[in-house]
This record gives structure tokens, sequence and C-alpha cells, in this order.
């Protein structure tokens, strides 16, 4: 176990000992970084994986990580480990922390800076300050292969641009134009 996951477990088994026994610790967490995605238990999941295994009682809120839905991966990998989880739209996470319903957020990240600003999919850094505003713990999950010591703002990591076409259309076929032209 590195030392991030040991991290993140604490803090989860921390959690957990200041609610009542046997109280659920809901951990959000944002696009797909678990063994589907990377080696062995992932990099957001794996310390999700090891405070289950050590019998702490989580629950997960998986953001669905639109466009590409990436959110259903991991609650398929969440699933295939018997963890309990619940599938949310993106900008369900906002709200869940404003009511409590969220003790912690996990994410991964796909490039950092050298000084330590994260690229992640879309929707990470709405999940950071709505955790900062509403006092959630949140962490990055950030193996060392994913910092990039040649950049130094994260300004100047190129953001993949995609086609409009996955927001709008579904198996090639854009469900909406025939209510448009209706209306």
């Amino acid at each position: 176990m590195n030392k991030l996951d040991y991290m993140v477990q604490e803090v989860i088994r921390e959690i957990a000992q200041k609610k009542p026994a046997g109280s659920v610790v809901n951990i959000l967490t944002h696009c797909n970084a678990g063994w589907l995605a990377t080696v062995d238990w992932g990099t957001a999941l794996s310390p999700i994986y090891k405070a289950h295994e050590n019998g702490i009682p989580v629950h997960v809120w998986v953001d669905e990580t639109r466009p590409r839905n990436q959110g259903g991966l991991t609650a398929f990998e969440l699933g295939s480990h018997g963890i309990p989880h619940t599938l949310i739209a993106d900008n369900a996470g906002g709200h869940l922390m404003q009511h409590g319903d969220v003790d912690l957020c996990i994410v991964g990240t796909d490039r950092t800076t050298a000084r330590g600003d994260v690229c992640n999919k879309i929707g990470t850094y709405l999940k950071a300050l709505a955790a900062h505003d509403n006092h959630v713990p949140f962490y990055v999950a950030l193996p060392s292969p994913t910092i990039d010591w040649t950049i130094e703002d994260g300004k100047s990591i190129p953001i993949e641009q995609r086609d409009g076409k996955e927001q709008s259309h579904v198996y090639g076929i854009n469900p909406s134009a025939q209510s448009l032209r209706e209306n």
C-alpha cells in the first residue's frame, strides 16, 4: 500500500470512528480511477477497497462523469467488490455535500503540475470547490507518473477538446433534434 492509500484509509477510519457505531462513511468520487483504468486496485478506489476489506462500512457516491460516463465503470468495479454505491448525476455531488451526505471526496488525476495543480475530468474542479465550501475533505489520488515536472502552472496543461456530438448524440442519433423541430 502506498503512502496516499494509507493516509486516505486512515482518514476514512477516523471519520468512521467519529460517527455512531455501524454508521456508513459516504465517499464521493468522480470518473474512473480503479482497476479498469490503472493497475492493482487503482488510485482513488484503492483506499475505498482497503477500508471495505478492513470492515469499515462505506458507501460511494459515483458521479456519472459525462459525456463518456466513466462513472459506470466505477460502479461496475465497486459492485464487483460488493461495495455499496449509488450512481448519481454529475451535478448532484454539491447538493449531497450541502446536505451533509458526503464525508470525503477522492478523485484521480490525469496530469499534475510541478506545483500541484491537478488536471482531471471536467467536473473535478467543481467537486473541489463544493467540498471546500462545505468543509468536506478532498483528496487527489496522485501516482507519481502523473506529475509533469516540466509544467509549473495548470493553465499550461493542454485540455482535450472533444466532439460536441458526444453530448448530443446517442449511437449517432440526436434524440433532441426531433423535439427541437416540433417546437
